[in-house]
């Protein structure tokens, strides 16, 4: 019996290989074009064979919703996913520069600029399951600031936990949107590295589709807000934010600190002298609005400290 040719077997192979081919084509426009619509602008396709991308050269992109007004800049995106799932949307940017504000909040405006950046998205019934960015050589300038503040790294993980609220039994409504910050090597100015970690809660009585129905009603809770040095904390604070009518953002909440002094005049907005570290926490409770409040110590009349104890950083300089 006489055999087919070797090169026949390549057929079933070739076939595959073409209808693959041809499929990812048809994903890659389509990505292509879903990309389009949203940022306003198209971009060249690519990835083959283990991805679906799309580039964008100079993107200038612009968001205004629901109360907030977001733009990106940077010299490229490139934005890509796995061909055979819908998410996560990757995104790969080179010196992006991002504003993000809300026009009526007084001092509710942020700004970045970095080396890079890489974004990750994953959509789930309508929402934000997850949306994450790592920024490089980061710097960051927040309305009410003096000095810029920068990081050799910054991250930025948002989650959307729609809920409705139910029969009270809480005096607060349920968390809607998650906001967790990291950084590494920060600096307000040219003050001392440190590091940063931060949880962030936003609660309404319904999803925050847009800022009226976060206002009725709703908090800003900050969790956790943490600074620390390589000695260990420098200090921890918890607080609520709760909107005015007159656009401000009103906070009350505490600070424990084994810096108090530091802690003391980076809120009065000078250098500190040389600290060593306290013994036990001292604690602070603060009022005021958003980039202006008060310290008030809690029951301190004497900070214990000792010699052998690591001085505590620089945190305004």
């Amino acid at each position: 019996m006489k055999r087919p040719p070797l090169w026949t077997t390549l057929i079933p192979l070739i076939a595959a290989g073409a209808g693959y081919f041809h499929w990812w084509s048809l994903q890659r426009d389509a990505f292509v074009g879903q990309v389009a619509a949203i940022v306003g602008a198209g971009g060249t396709g690519g990835g083959f064979p283990y991805r679906i991308e799309t580039t964008l050269t100079k993107p200038d992109l612009r968001f205004d919703r629901v109360g907030v007004v977001a733009t990106l800049r940077a010299e490229q995106l490139q934005l890509n996913r796995q061909p055979l799932r819908a998410g996560p949307v990757i995104g790969q940017m080179s010196q992006p520069r991002v504003t993000f504000g809300v026009p009526a909040i007084a001092g509710a405006q942020l700004d970045i600029e970095a080396g890079a950046a890489v974004s990750s998205l994953r959509m789930a019934a309508g929402h934000i399951e997850r949306f994450s960015t790592v920024f490089d050589a980061a710097r960051l300038r927040l309305a009410g600031f003096a000095a810029p503040v920068r990081a050799d790294s910054f991250e930025v993980h948002v989650r959307e936990t729609p809920t409705l609220a139910t029969v009270a039994s809480s005096p607060k409504f349920p968390v809607q949107d998650e906001l967790v910050l990291a950084a590494t090597a920060l600096r307000y100015g040219a003050g001392d590295p440190v590091r940063l970690a931060a949880s962030i809660d936003l609660t309404a009585a319904k999803p925050v589709r847009d800022l009226e129905r976060w206002q009725a009603g709703g908090t800003l809770e900050v969790r956790r807000f943490q600074l620390a040095d390589q000695s260990g904390e420098i200090l921890n604070l918890e607080a609520t934010g709760s909107p005015a009518r007159n656009g401000d953002l009103l906070f009350a909440g505490t600070i424990e600190t084994l810096c108090p002094a530091t802690v003391e005049a980076l809120f009065a907005g000078r250098t500190a002298a040389r600290e060593l570290r306290a013994r036990r926490p001292i604690r602070y409770s603060f009022v005021g609005r958003f980039g202006q409040v008060k310290l008030s110590p809690v029951g301190v009349s004497r900070v214990p400290v000792r010699n052998q104890e690591p001085p505590c950083p620089v945190l305004r300089r």
